[in-house]
């Protein structure tokens, strides 16, 4: 339908974005996390200059990711607003915003179903699985590199239609914005064989692989770069969950009917999941198994019956792809992952609900229909936004989330001892080391907040338990020290456990978990 019919529909769509995620503005930055490493730990956020420009496209950045057009505008937001906060979450937001309407804009020349386009970008500007990628700055990469993503589909979508003359110049507009899109994050690779779907699905025009070999090459390059760098150096990837590539495929299966089910009802949102073995006793899990290849089978067997829903299955599993540890990854699920797959489900649910006989017939029965799935899910995500107001409720969440789950335990209880909640920090350090007996460093840092009450004999327990099940931590020295200070005073039994301290860190470099006071230094002065 001409998009000249819906002249304001960009803009409501912007501001509705822009009204939601406003609220997110006065959050800090969420130092104890990849913030850091993006922001405070980046050699390359300073000024924009041409030296700065030409170290940041020609090294590798945090994590050995290549993501030179992310720290380009890390760093025009640097040069703006030094390090304030809510000025990187105005550009995240303004994004967003931008995504949404490149949504509809795209939707508009597919679905023609009346109204759907418009509603899909609504609810896509307001979905609460977006709040990760939009509220998190670390984020800017994800929500960078969809932005140029769907500005490359949308002109390659103008080529696929286009037979005028100069529709060279729509592909090259396409290329450029993919190349764009791979130099904010690896995850645009994808967008190749998304267009060869799209060319076999609505197009008609067969498979085309000639005219996408100068998007492969450069999709191969950045592939290689991830798996070599990212994936060895910075630890992305590891052993397959479950110990196998098959037992991975359930995992696979799963994660995906978890991701179905939390755009539809997104509750129990985390900014990290916790998955146990899977097994076919539980229903859920069984159903997934089955329905989901099915799903994709039946798709592949019905491209020219059904091939707008053809290419929305398509569309949902290969922007999945990459995240589906096929690859084994360190992580299984995000909400990041489905920021670009859901706009398919989305935009699915939006022709139901747009196409309905019943609803056409009661327009006042149909609009309230959406305003209310339209208000719960505002609610869902200003709710959600707030857990990533700082470090302290973004661990605190997760932990709730995930009783059992004792590395999110720990965390929990390191921020509550931050906070100098010292009995919430025990509690927590307790549950962490009793889901997981062999968990030194809460152990360790249970002794450690004991400390900090004065009860010196007690935490020696814990922390003797935490070293003799790894003598390579070198925290449980300094802690042994502490209290040989406070309690023994055998000067050399004091100095021989900080030296094995300092010996063990040196040698074994590992992180320093303990955030134990300093009291054998304060016992000296």
């Amino acid at each position: 339908m001409p998009i000249s019919k819906y002249r304001f529909a960009p803009f409501s769509i912007f501001l509705i974005a822009f009204a939601v995620f406003s609220f997110s503005f006065p959050y800090n930055f969420l130092y104890e996390s990849d913030d850091r490493a993006y922001i405070f730990e980046n050699p390359y956020l300073r000024n924009i200059s041409l030296e700065n420009v030409w170290n940041i496209f020609s090294n590798l950045h945090a994590f050995f990711t290549y993501i030179p057009l992310t720290n380009i505008s890390y760093s025009l937001d640097f040069s703006i607003w030094g390090l304030y906060a809510p000025g990187y979450r105005l550009t995240q937001v303004l994004l967003h915003g931008a995504n949404s309407i490149l949504i509809f804009v795209i939707l508009n020349r597919l679905i023609t179903v009346k109204n759907a386009a418009f509603l899909t970008a609504v609810l896509f500007a307001i979905h609460p699985l977006n709040v990760e990628t939009v509220v998190w700055i670390s984020e800017r990469k994800n929500i960078l590199a969809s932005f140029f993503s769907l500005l490359s589909f949308f002109y390659y979508i103008q080529f696929a239609q286009d037979k005028r003359v100069f529709e060279k110049k729509l592909y090259f507009y396409s290329f450029l914005f993919f190349i764009c899109g791979l130099l904010s994050k690896s995850i645009a690779v994808v967008l190749p064989a998304v267009m060869i779907w799209a060319d076999i699905c609505l197009f008609q025009r067969g498979w085309r692989i000639k005219e996408k070999i100068p998007y492969f090459l450069f999709a191969i390059a950045i592939v290689f770069l991830t798996l070599v760098f990212e994936g060895e150096k910075a630890g992305a990837l590891v052993s397959y969950a479950g110990g196998s590539f098959w037992i991975n495929f359930l995992y696979t299966f799963r994660v995906y009917g978890d991701y179905v089910s939390s755009i539809f009802f997104p509750v129990r949102l985390s900014p990290y999941y916790y998955y146990i073995y899977p097994d076919l006793e539980s229903v859920k899990t069984f159903v997934c198994y089955i329905a989901v290849p099915g799903v994709i089978y039946w798709s592949i067997r019905n491209v020219k019956k059904r091939p707008l829903i053809a290419f929305g299955v398509g569309w949902f599993v290969l922007w999945l792809s990459p995240v589906s540890n096929l690859i084994p990854l360190n992580t299984l699920r995000q909400d990041r992952y489905l920021y670009l797959p859901a706009i398919a489900l989305l935009a699915f649910l939006s022709s139901i609900i747009c196409s309905s006989q019943l609803l056409q017939q009661r327009r006042s029965f149909l609009y309230g229909v959406v305003f209310m799935v339209s208000c719960c899910f505002i609610g869902i995500t200003l709710q959600y936004m707030k857990v990533f107001k700082e470090i302290r409720p973004f661990w605190l969440h997760i932990a709730k989330t995930y009783p059992n789950w004792a590395e999110s335990q720990f965390e929990a209880g390191l921020v509550e001892r931050k906070a100098k909640n010292i009995e919430s920090s025990l509690q927590f350090y307790k549950k962490a080391f009793t889901k997981k007996p062999f968990l030194t460093k809460a152990l360790n840092n249970y002794g450690a907040t004991l400390m900090d009450r004065g009860q010196f004999l007690k935490a020696k327990v814990y922390v003797m338990r935490a070293r003799e099940l790894n003598p390579k931590d070198p925290d449980p020295y300094y802690n042994l020290a502490v209290i040989e200070s406070k309690t023994g005073n055998d000067e050399k039994k004091i100095k021989e456990l900080f030296e094995l301290h300092v010996l063990t860190k040196e040698k074994n470099n590992l992180k320093d978990y303990n955030l134990g006071p300093n009291i054998l230094n304060s016992n000296n002065n």
